[in-house]
């Protein structure tokens, strides 16, 4: 089920970005796996790398930006 997600094929950079930014805005359509698969590729990739890091994560939904 995971695989056939969307956001699957952007793993790994998604991964990169996120230890490469502070803040990192990820936009997708609705059922990509946005809200499910990246808390879940946090927690797998700090598991991982067993190296105590803090996870900060903000799931703002339908949030808009406006001009």
């Amino acid at each position: 089920m995971r695989r056939s997600l969307p956001i699957f094929p952007y793993r790994e950079d998604l991964l990169a970005a996120i230890h490469e930014h502070q803040i990192l805005v990820i936009e997708g359509e609705t059922g990509s796996g946005k809200t499910t698969q990246i808390p879940q590729y946090l927690l797998e990739d700090v598991s991982a790398e067993a190296n105590g890091g803090i996870i900060q994560y903000l799931n703002t939904d339908q949030f808009t930006l406006t001009r």
